[in-house]
């Protein structure tokens, strides 16, 4: 199938310019004036960007785009604003569904066994690792098949902006998909593999031994300096050798890019990820090997 790919602000009609800059659009023509109630809607919320995903019952792509806020996310431009602004100029966003997932990327969470978890000790666990308001929604969310809690902060002003708009959406942290994600390419080896993810000036890294998760943590990163020295460390921890096991990339770094070069110079075996089975996707999205940048977000189908 082929769609529209790849349109950007400044090209586009000033009631999509007001948006900000459209990173990535890609839209089937079947999917143009058709009911969406049968369809499913995916949305990914980070403080730099804004993507969703909607998909048919037969799980075929249907859509998929990433916008940036059209002013940068600061005390007087909340991401609140920011999601408003989205929410109600985008036709997409407007529109009803069968169902609707969102997950919301922020540093305000931890992960904890499921055997040490207590409902009434959530503030205890984010009070020992991070800062957070008091006035912040506390939520949880499971991981199957890895018998964790990730306990997580929302913004109050945000929570009501997503219920305002999806009020029968499954919230989630955006953590949790991409855990589940590469939880199960990692069920598929029997060897030691490392993750990453890259989004919003965060990479998360994820080691693993077969199906076993090690360790998951998140890092803000400047420079590229800072990201390799958080990748490396999670080799060194592990003991794991760079020119042996293999690191795959997901998320917002391409190939040509002085993070991929720098990360080649230290680990020889890199892999970008491969689109999910989970969906079927048009073949012009895989010519175009945007999918890489969309792993967290296709993998919200895996949450429950």
């Amino acid at each position: 199938s082929s769609g529209t790919i790849k349109v950007r602000g400044p090209d586009r009609a000033k009631h999509l310019r007001k948006l900000g800059t459209i990173n990535y659009e890609f839209q089937t023509p079947s999917n143009l004036n058709k009911s969406t109630a049968s369809d499913d809607l995916s949305i990914l919320i980070g403080m730099d960007r804004f993507s969703f995903l909607v998909a048919d019952a037969q799980q075929q792509v249907l859509a998929i785009k990433s916008y940036a806020y059209r002013k940068p996310i600061n005390a007087a431009y909340s991401l609140a604003l920011g999601i408003k602004d989205l929410c109600r100029s985008d036709e997409l966003l407007t529109a009803p569904y069968r169902s609707v997932r969102i997950a919301l990327l922020n540093d305000k969470n931890t992960l904890i066994p499921e055997a040490l978890y207590e409902k009434d000790a959530q503030r205890t666990y984010l009070e020992h690792v991070l800062e957070y308001a008091p006035q912040d929604r506390l939520r949880v969310d499971s991981i199957p098949g890895l018998a964790l809690r990730n306990v997580y902060a929302v913004d109050p002003e945000v929570f009501r902006a997503l219920e305002g708009f999806f009020p029968q959406a499954q919230l989630f942290h955006a953590h949790s998909p991409t855990i589940q994600g590469f939880h199960k390419l990692a069920a598929l080896q029997s060897e030691h593999r490392v993750y990453i993810n890259v989004h919003g000036g965060q990479v998360q890294v994820l080691a693993f031994r077969g199906k076993d998760l090690l360790l998951s943590n998140a890092f803000p990163f400047e420079s590229s300096t800072d990201f390799i020295y958080y990748v490396l460390l999670v080799y060194q921890q592990f003991e794991l050798k760079p020119e042996i096991v293999p690191l795959t990339i997901a998320g917002w770094v391409v190939e040509d890019s002085e993070i991929y070069h720098l990360l080649y110079r230290y680990i020889r075996l890199l892999h970008l990820v491969q689109a999910p089975d989970y969906y079927r996707f048009p073949e012009a999205l895989h010519q175009e090997g945007q999918l890489v940048h969309f792993f967290d977000l296709c993998s919200l189908k895996l949450c429950e």
